[in-house]
């Protein structure tokens, strides 16, 4: 039977074409290669990265220290930013999560174990709640900050008085009397001390007394006034 006789050639339906959706591009992993601080971080050596929604210490105040420990055993984890609206905090560095290829929220891992707390700052008021159920879990387990014996303990203790010794009490010195000023007496002539009259002998016929006789005048001479 020839084609033709039915009518023409036979129109073979096209096949179904297999389009499917397209996909998603993957997230992109970065590295992290460097932990300025308890809630910062530097992805592939370029990017600075704050994470959304997370306050840790100071590295200059109480357990700032301890918190970047905590962040820097990170330094080399792949991860995938989940940014916020980009907005970059006072340093420069820009809101974002951070997101472990085990899926573990870095953030959420310092508040859990207490070295960090919420920061609301930009777009991180939509993880008030998860932020501060982590942080009310360290707080139950006493972890990092919140540890009697860490460094909160540190914040918590009221800075020693400073304390005054008096001077030490000087020693009496040798008493000293006043001099009461010199007064000015004017020179008088000395004044010769009263001698005793001199006895004279009355008289230039007497003789010196002998032993029994009477000086009546006291001269040494007796017998005056007798020729």
């Amino acid at each position: 039977m020839s084609l033709a006789a039915c009518g023409g050639p036979i129109q073979q339906a096209a096949a179904p074409s297999s389009s499917s959706a397209p996909s998603s591009p993957a997230p992109s992993t970065r590295t992290i290669t460097a932990v300025p601080s308890g809630d910062t971080v530097v992805l592939d050596g370029t990017q600075r990265i704050h994470l959304l929604g997370i306050a840790a210490p100071e590295l200059t105040a109480p357990c700032g220290p301890e918190a970047r420990s905590f962040l820097d055993r990170y330094r080399g984890t792949r991860v995938v930013p989940d940014r916020g609206d980009g907005t970059p905090d006072q340093s420069g560095a820009v809101l974002a999560n951070l997101i472990t290829e085990d899926d573990r929220d870095l953030g959420l891992e310092l508040a859990r174990n207490g070295w960090a707390t919420f920061d609301g700052a930009g777009e991180g008021a939509r993880r008030a709640a998860a932020v501060d159920g982590a942080v009310r879990t360290a707080k139950a387990a006493t972890l990092g900050q919140w540890s009697p014996t860490g460094c909160a303990a540190r914040t918590t203790t009221e800075a020693p008085v400073a304390t005054v010794e008096p001077p030490p009490a000087e020693e009496p010195g040798p008493e000293t009397t006043l001099e009461e000023p010199d007064t000015y007496v004017p020179d008088t002539p000395d004044i010769p001390e009263p001698r005793p009259p001199r006895k004279h002998h009355t008289g230039n016929t007497g003789h010196p007394c002998l032993p029994g006789e009477r000086d009546g005048d006291g001269d040494g001479y007796c017998g005056e006034g007798r020729h």
